[in-house]
């Protein structure tokens, strides 16, 4: 079966990125946005990115816009919850402050470098492109470096 999202432990945390297909044009626009000429013309696509990914010539910028597009999707359990514990709250029943709070990548990229993160973005971009194998969704950072 193929899927488009990943899941992953990052931060310590199992998370799920998933690169909505209807977000990739935006994630091309700023990809364009801020770039120097040449790299325009070289390619500020995700498709682009994904290649830059699998041959090692990824950017900065490239990992932080990858997570940042892709960002963490909830379960479809926490995503039900979500949509109860909101209609709860309108109703006027206190959840004790629950809220969720916004996935922030950036402080475990800057603190294990961006590099620990290419792989996992190049698999998220390519689940959002082509879709990958559901056994390729379960990401494990040890079981790709053990295979690189």
């Amino acid at each position: 079966m193929t899927v488009n999202y990943v899941t992953a432990t990052f931060d310590g945390k199992k998370r799920r990125f998933e690169l909505r297909r209807h977000r990739i044009a935006a994630l091309e626009r700023a990809m364009r946005w801020g770039a120097k000429q040449e790299d325009v013309e070289m390619g500020a696509s995700a498709y682009a990115a994904m290649r830059r990914f699998h041959k090692g010539g990824w950017t900065a910028d490239d990992i932080e816009l990858t997570f940042a597009y892709a960002g963490e999707t909830p379960s479809p359990n926490e995503a039900m919850f979500a949509k109860m514990a909101k209609a709860a709250r309108l109703a006027g029943h206190d959840l004790n402050g629950d809220d969720a709070k916004l996935f922030n990548p950036m402080p475990a990229i800057e603190r294990d470098g961006h590099a620990a993160y290419a792989a996992l973005a190049e698999t998220i971009l390519r689940a959002a492109l082509m879709g990958i194998e559901d056994d390729e969704a379960e990401f494990d950072s040890f079981k790709q470096k053990a295979a690189a």
